[in-house]
């Protein structure tokens, strides 16, 4: 927010905390849909991310054709 100060372990730790608790609550746990392709972002950049994203939706586009 706007005029706090926050360290980048802080800001990590509270997302691993908010992604913990929607994953495992009693209603409507965050979770991948069926189907879904989890593409771990991490050590990639930018153009590396659209260019996979562009392969798979190729390769299901040729799976359905």
């Amino acid at each position: 927010a706007a005029g706090r100060v926050a360290s980048v372990n802080g800001i990590a730790e509270a997302l691993n905390a908010r992604d913990q608790n929607d994953s495992t609550r009693a209603t409507s746990p965050l979770k991948l849909a069926p189907g879904a392709v989890y593409i771990d972002t991490t050590s990639l950049g930018v153009d590396e991310v659209v260019a996979r994203v562009l392969a798979l939706v190729d390769e299901r586009h040729r799976d359905d054709a």
